[in-house]
């Protein structure tokens, strides 16, 4: 997954790439909140093309813990887990030999299947840069209604 990200948006303003080191320390903690029914695949034969990547929105429990796990923080956590309506899906990324042919149509369609599972009621899409007009393009076309951008802003310190 590492090496799908890191090709998929290379070509994106302001991208840093994923080191080794980093994809392990970002898998554990993304596998300790994951539902591996939340991350799908997408493979040309036997090579993955592509990921998506969702989880529940805790942030509710977030803010009932007020950012602390202890000593009840956890339960809010572990009580919004259960109790939320939505879905975030924080990462997508396809090969760019892949991009546009239909790759993330079959991402959403899986995530939509096994979303029917949960008692999910609204997703967000969270992270797509306000300059990656393919992600922006590709979600226009599967009917996604967008509320919020991500900008990057700078200012020398």
């Amino acid at each position: 997954m590492r090496e799908i990200y890191n090709q998929a948006f290379s070509p994106l303003p302001d991208f840093t790439p994923i080191t080794e080191d980093e994809a392990w320390l970002i898998a554990e903690k993304i596998l300790s909140i994951a539902d591996p029914r939340l991350l799908k695949l997408v493979f040309k034969g036997d090579e993955p093309v592509g990921f998506l990547f969702a989880y529940p929105n805790v942030s509710r429990g977030l803010q009932k813990a007020k950012g602390r796990l202890w000593p009840f923080g956890w339960w809010h956590l572990m009580r919004d887990f259960k109790r939320t309506r939505m879905l975030d899906i924080n990462g997508i990324g396809l090969l760019p030999e892949h991009q546009g042919v239909g790759a993330t149509a079959v991402l959403y369609s899986e995530l939509a299947k096994t979303v029917s599972e949960f008692d999910f009621e609204y997703a967000d899409i969270v992270q797509i840069a306000e300059k990656n007009m393919k992600s922006f393009g590709e979600m226009d076309n599967l009917g996604v209604k967008w509320h919020k951008r991500h900008r990057v802003y700078r200012k020398t310190l």
